[in-house]
């Protein structure tokens, strides 16, 4: 059975599916029925059947490594280099970012300015 891809993505994205997914998993005990990890979920469909219109027999709960082997691959595509990378910018912005004034600072400010805007009119 082929399917377009795109509205693939869009159910696994919807309201529908994240319910069903919660469903499953709890249905699982909240582990992977292969290795019987506890982080990482998918939900996994068996058959493609009944895409877009699932049993509740279509669907087991895996973790990311099973799931990926389920699929034919060795190992999981792992994400922590972007986490990394986010991190490191999340760093610089907060270092380019000015400190908050406080509410006595800024009326110190304020006063002194004030006093020398003074300090310059010519009468």
């Amino acid at each position: 059975m082929k399917y377009d891809y795109s509205k693939y993505i869009k159910y696994l994205n919807s309201l529908q599916w994240f319910y069903i997914r919660k469903r499953i998993i709890k249905r699982d005990g909240n582990k992977c029925t292969k290795c019987g990890a506890k982080k990482s979920l998918h939900v996994h469909h068996i058959t493609y059947d009944n895409l877009f219109n699932e049993n509740d027999e279509d669907l087991i709960t895996l973790c990311a490594a099973c799931h990926m082997k389920e699929h034919g691959r060795e190992k999981p595509i792992k994400k922590k280099h972007k986490k990394k990378a986010k991190r490191k910018v999340k760093k610089r912005v907060k270092a380019i970012k000015p400190k908050k004034e406080t509410r006595k600072q800024k009326l110190k400010r304020l006063k002194s300015e004030y006093k020398k805007s003074l300090k310059c009119k010519v009468f």
